[in-house]
């Protein structure tokens, strides 16, 4: 359980980060 939690969590708080940064980089790159 403890294995699948973590996984969970870091791949939420990733997908969270990176939908928050993506836009901004994303827009900087592209201009």
């Amino acid at each position: 359980m403890s294995k699948k939690s973590g996984f969970l969590v870091g791949a939420l708080v990733g997908a969270a980060a990176a939908l928050f940064f993506a836009p901004k980089k994303g827009s900087e790159m592209r201009e």
